[in-house]
């Protein structure tokens, strides 16, 4: 089914903003030189309190998931060489999810680096390692558990 004229226009716009996380997904492709850290930096001064659990790598990876979904997201909308005439596959569930995975890992960067204060930077950096290693003791205790045993 063709999209009339009003519809075209709105999937223009909306790729249009897609575009621009193009931008953003070259940024966070880019080799190391994104990853550095900038000696004598704040950031650096959080990676030496935090250390092995840098600050400045946790936020870089929630930027790269960001990114991730927001490729992931284009592509499922139009592919990679969109014509003249603009066909979007638009999913009921799929790409609310890419929508809320990018929103939720941009966040997650802006809520670790946002604080003007060291001290609550770096609490947020262990505070969010010391759930993982909560979810992962959690896991750990579930999967030595023998499934087979009857529940109750």
């Amino acid at each position: 089914m063709a999209a009339g004229i009003d519809e075209q226009e709105v999937l223009r716009a909306l790729l249009t903003r897609m575009e621009k996380a193009k931008a953003f997904q070259e940024l966070t492709s880019t080799p190391e030189s994104a990853w550095t850290v900038e000696p004598g930096s704040p950031l650096a001064g959080d990676d030496a309190k935090t250390a092995p659990y840098q600050v400045s790598q946790l936020a870089w990876q929630a930027l790269l998931v960001s990114s991730d979904h927001l490729h992931c997201l284009r592509r499922s909308l139009v592919g990679d060489s969109p014509s003249k005439h603009i066909t979007f596959a638009m999913h009921i569930y799929a790409q609310a999810t890419l929508i809320r995975g990018a929103y939720e890992n941009a966040a997650r960067a802006v809520w670790l680096l946002a604080p003007t204060a060291r001290r609550t930077r770096v609490q947020r950096r262990l505070s969010l390692h010391m759930d993982d290693n909560k979810h992962a003791n959690r896991m750990h205790e579930l999967m030595k558990h023998d499934s087979s045993a009857p529940t109750g």
